[in-house]
């Protein structure tokens, strides 16, 4: 079995360290977790026991703090200068050995300035690094071990089967809108007092549309053991998106003979999906929207407000169980049965386009 190397400095962050332990061994087999004070046996050559131990690992987590490149000894002399320092020792075999290496800030530090590094430790500056906050632990934590998972060798911990011969309830997927109608009556309380009671704009808006950014949003505290969800709409890195448009249509398209005054106010309440069975349903009450989704199989449900100004329509849903913010911006079609834009969630910035239509 490959291990899971957790090297850091005691007196630097031992208690993030101690956390990070913690919320592994529910992940990952216990066995395959090394941290010096817990997986060398009384009297062992510390030395050996760490080279084997970093010999035999397929990843190496390298818990800096913000103490980790400048502590001292009680010369004052600093450690890292130490060639018997073992937090140099963890960290250069594994760099010498090809082991992927991790390092993971915490506290609020910052990657190591390469320039006054050991040079056995300068390669270490070339890794990737991954911040963990106490803000955001849980999704810092999950990022984390979703990439050691990867890791050849790595086992993660088999969840507790159910008792044998005790029927366990099924629940199908759902792609319809049945969650909403039992949803609205428990949350219209909250609704009501998102929602602000305006008069539809019946300007007529066929000059472009200007768009602006939503406004910001309070910053939202994570449950324990929720991450930030998928966006519904499937949302990927921007780099992935070369095919985007570099801007949301701004001039809707009017069927002939078609005016503003003819189509009257639009009206936005009912139920709405997208493609690829993302459930959208939208309660207006003048221009202000109070907006509840959840995608395919209702798995991750959002609830969020927003408003309607002629044409433009301007969200944004934070996820019931994390408090992941999404914001969208669309344009709605001449006959109000179509809404195309783009969404974009908070937290890692990626966006993807946007199509609802009403059901």
């Amino acid at each position: 079995m490959a291990g899971i190397f957790i090297s850091y400095r005691r007196d630097d962050s031992a208690g993030y360290t101690g956390r990070l332990v913690d919320a592994m061994k529910t992940c990952f087999e216990p066995q395959q977790i090394f941290r010096d004070i817990e997986a060398i046996e009384a009297g062992a050559d510390f030395v050996d026991a760490i080279d084997q131990a970093v010999a035999s690992c397929s990843v190496l987590i390298a818990v800096i703090g913000p103490r980790w490149l400048t502590a001292t000894d009680a010369k004052g002399n600093r450690r890292l200068d130490d060639l018997n320092d073992f937090v140099r020792l963890e960290v250069a075999a594994a760099l010498s050995r090809d082991i992927k290496v991790i390092p993971i800030l915490v506290g609020g530090a910052t990657m190591p300035d390469v320039s006054i590094m050991p040079d056995a430790l300068k390669p270490l500056a070339r890794r990737q690094a991954q911040e963990i906050t106490d803000r955001r632990w849980d999704y810092d934590v999950r990022t984390l071990f979703d990439a050691v998972a990867k890791m050849p060798g790595v086992i993660k911990r088999r969840q507790p089967e159910p008792a044998t011969g005790t029927p366990q309830p099924t629940t199908p997927a759902k792609r319809g809108m049945s969650w909403v109608v039992k949803a609205v009556f428990g949350a219209i309380a909250v609704i009501g007092a998102l929602m602000v009671i305006g008069a539809i704009e019946q300007a007529d808006q066929r000059n472009n549309i200007s768009l602006s950014a939503p406004p910001a949003m309070p910053t939202q505290t994570m449950s324990r053991n929720d991450a930030p969800a998928s966006v519904p709409t499937n949302v990927v890195p921007e780099r992935q998106l070369e095919a985007a448009p570099a801007s949301l249509p701004t001039q809707p398209t009017f069927a002939p003979g078609t005016t503003m005054a003819s189509r009257g106010p639009i009206t936005l309440t009912g139920n709405w999906r997208t493609p690829d069975g993302d459930a959208f349903y939208i309660e207006q009450s003048g221009a202000t929207l109070a907006v509840l989704a959840a995608d395919a199989n209702s798995q991750q449900e959002f609830m969020g407000q927003g408003a309607i100004r002629g044409q433009q329509v301007e969200l944004t849903l934070r996820h019931l169980q994390s408090g992941a913010m999404v914001s969208m911006l669309m344009n709605v079609s001449p006959d109000g049965r179509r809404m195309v834009g783009m969404a974009r969630e908070h937290v890692t910035g990626s966006s993807q386009n946007l199509m609802l239509t009403r059901e």
